[in-house]
């Protein structure tokens, strides 16, 4: 895995080092963070984990995305943001390697998301998409993903 997407501020716990920590047989190290200019609502910090019992051991590289304006219980007032999100998780994406989505919850934020990124690769890939399918696979996946059904105003 070498893609994090968190969908929350959780400005209230920070899982992350703020520069190095160990736990057991492994290392992780905040190698940058950086606010993105074009979007303000992303904040990426690059991660260097490293197994410590190697002597040789090539650090590997995570990316964290954190998308700060969707707080619980409210829609967001536009897509824009979320889908400049998915695109640049999908440009930073490695063929067959997971990428691991969470909010506060593990259901609501995550399954729009992951619904999100599965339509994105459906237009670009078979030039249509199916909104039913996708959620309804999503659901399969984990039941809780969809809790209730709301829209995005226009």
């Amino acid at each position: 895995m070498s893609i994090i997407v968190m969908l929350s501020q959780m400005s209230d716990f920070c899982y992350w080092p703020l520069d190095e920590f160990t736990y057991k047989n492994y290392s992780v190290k905040l190698v940058s963070q950086v606010s993105n200019q074009s979007n303000e609502y992303l904040v990426t910090r690059q991660l260097q984990v490293s197994k410590l019992s190697r002597v040789i051991d090539t650090p590997h590289n995570v990316t964290l995305y954190q998308f700060l304006p969707w707080i619980d219980q409210i829609i967001p007032e536009t897509t824009f943001p979320l889908i400049e999100l998915c695109e640049t998780v999908l440009s930073g994406y490695e063929t067959n390697s997971p990428i691991l989505v969470h909010c506060r919850n593990g259901s609501q934020r995550s399954g729009i998301f992951i619904s999100l990124l599965s339509l994105i690769q459906q237009i670009k890939v078979d030039k249509r998409v199916d909104v039913f399918q996708t959620a309804r696979w999503t659901k399969l996946q984990r039941c809780s993903m969809f809790e209730c059904f709301v829209s995005f105003p226009h």
